[in-house]
């Protein structure tokens, strides 16, 4: 019998997913969950992430899906995905040098002008993308600057999907679409770039081989078997970012296409057909041939509700451990209660900076136009309307940038929420359409993985067979269009208004947190 299970991980910053897919019923059969956190800083500003979390979570939802039946030998192939941007420095044999430094973790800051002189021009020409905050190589460069050490200890820069690759497999490779988040790749030439490796002053031996996410990089070893429960001589696949996959769950796989990517971060995600170079967005290879992604960031959707939640929601804690519901059900209930507008109260969800479009590491969250009638119901609509306030910001710069969005096809976290899909619908004058599976990142992994097995022919076929997308869930209420129209002119205020504001926090923090 041919095997017939592909199984797609998604190694992400609050959890780690994985989606077991039956190839011949084209259905996934088992998705499984579990949360992960952050390992203690010395330095609270520091977000950092034990690479052995992602071996033991993943053993765990391996084990839970093999639990329900599926029989190790009759699965083909495994896919990770994950964040992508950090900086993660290993040796030969798989042992890390340094934690996995977290995309929001913005240490490297102090070095971005001098890294923009060093390679910013030529990597903007050659790789398509601009020195920012989210910027990997700066974050890599900042351990040979500040820790020359712990530099010179590494052999190889990794990714979370190349570090589980190896565990696996006993095989070092990077995959093309997390190297494009780094300015040592050529877009052009699809390869490391010697020239800019060696004005970072890395050893060009840092940088294992590259391989497209469908190609095999090994088989599981037996020591990888050992650990993970997958049969020995399971393939091992080149693996993805945390975006890409999800075009695929969505049915968004064409040039011109995109879709919206919602979890505790979000993404607003166009297919074209090269790199598109923007100060504010992200250019790099698809999983799908001869695409590339355009993305633009938003760092704390999802995680700007989970704040509401963890900050003013211990009431509703309480009532769901004693209830058996889920906290958000009660929050969402209030906020639901209060009128669209939240009662004029705005929300600018910049809890950890902003990407896209302001590119301000220092921006943070801000609520306006509260008053004494203001309710805590009013507050939790507001932080809904305020992440979908900056969807719509972001949507207009991907039509700027010759993005046609003028429907959203949206997975994640937050395509759980029927009451936040409406206001995205009602904000952005977007009808929303969802695909049956909203767990996007992994099921595109699971995608990429049986495409590569040969278990389909090639992308459309697989798409075609396994993905079904609910159209037109949720359409525009014109009525609340207006009102929020006139809404959003105030949110696009405040952050101009605010900027030196944050500027100068930002400096009074650090002063006195030195202290």
């Amino acid at each position: 019998m041919p095997k017939k299970y592909v199984i797609g991980v998604d190694l992400g910053t609050t959890t780690i997913k994985a989606v077991f897919l039956d190839t011949q019923s084209n259905r996934i059969v088992s998705t499984q969950t579990e949360e992960i956190f952050p390992v203690a800083t010395q330095n609270a500003d520091h977000m950092e992430y034990d690479p052995k979390d992602w071996m033991e979570y993943t053993k765990r939802i391996l084990a839970r899906g093999f639990e329900e039946g599926i029989e190790p030998h009759d699965v083909a192939g495994i896919c990770f995905g994950g964040w992508t941007v950090m900086a993660f420095l290993v040796k030969k044999d798989g042992s890390p040098v340094t934690n996995a430094v977290h995309y929001n973790d913005m240490r490297h800051l102090e070095l971005l002008h001098e890294a923009d002189k060093l390679y910013g021009k030529i990597a903007v020409e050659r790789n398509g993308n601009y020195i920012g905050m989210y910027s990997a190589s700066v974050k890599q460069y900042w351990w040979k600057v500040k820790h020359p050490g712990v530099f010179r200890a590494a052999d190889y820069v990794a990714t979370e999907v190349s570090y589980m690759n190896y565990m696996l497999s006993g095989q070092w490779a990077w995959n093309r679409v997390e190297a494009g988040f780094y300015s040592q790749y050529n877009a052009y030439t699809r390869q490391w770039d010697d020239e800019i490796i060696d004005a970072m002053g890395f050893d060009r031996s840092m940088f294992p081989r590259l391989v497209d996410a469908w190609e095999v990089v090994g088989e599981v070893t037996e020591d990888g078997a050992a650990w993970s429960g997958l049969a020995p001589g399971t393939l091992v696949f080149g693996g993805v970012d945390d975006a890409s996959p999800v075009a695929l769950a969505t049915g968004a796989f064409k040039k011109g296409q995109g879709f919206v990517s919602a979890g505790s971060a979000a993404n607003i995600v166009a297919n074209t057909g090269g790199p598109v170079s923007h100060p504010t967005a992200i250019t790099y290879p698809h999983c799908i041939p001869g695409l590339t992604m355009t993305i633009t960031v938003m760092s704390a959707t999802g995680l700007s509700y989970k704040w509401m939640r963890n900050a003013f929601g211990q009431l509703e804690g309480q009532m769901a451990l004693l209830t058996g519901a889920d906290a958000y059900d009660y929050l969402n209930e209030q906020a639901k209660n209060a009128k669209p507008g939240a009662n004029g109260v705005v929300f600018l969800p910049y809890l950890d900076g902003d990407y896209t479009p302001n590119n301000d590491p220092n921006a943070r969250g801000v609520f306006v136009g509260m008053g004494t009638d203001t309710t805590k119901g009013d507050m939790l609509r507001a932080s809904l309307e305020g992440v979908a306030f900056s969807m719509l910001d972001n949507m207009m710069l991907i039509r700027e940038m010759g993005g046609d969005i003028d429907k959203i096809v949206l997975t994640g976290g937050i395509a759980r929420s029927p009451l936040w899909l409406q206001i995205i619908a009602d904000i952005t004058n977007c009808p929303v359409s969802l695909p049956e599976e909203t767990e996007g990142a992994p099921f595109g992994s699971a995608i990429v993985a049986a495409v590569g097995a040969g278990l389909y022919q090639d992308f459309e076929q697989a798409v075609e067979r396994t993905v079904r997308v609910e159209q037109d869930a949720f359409v525009p209420d014109q009525k609340n269009n207006a009102l929020y129209g006139e809404l959003y002119e105030v949110y696009k205020s405040l952050y101009p208004n605010l900027k030196q504001a944050f500027a100068s926090i930002a400096d009074i923090k650090e002063k006195y947190n030195q202290e």
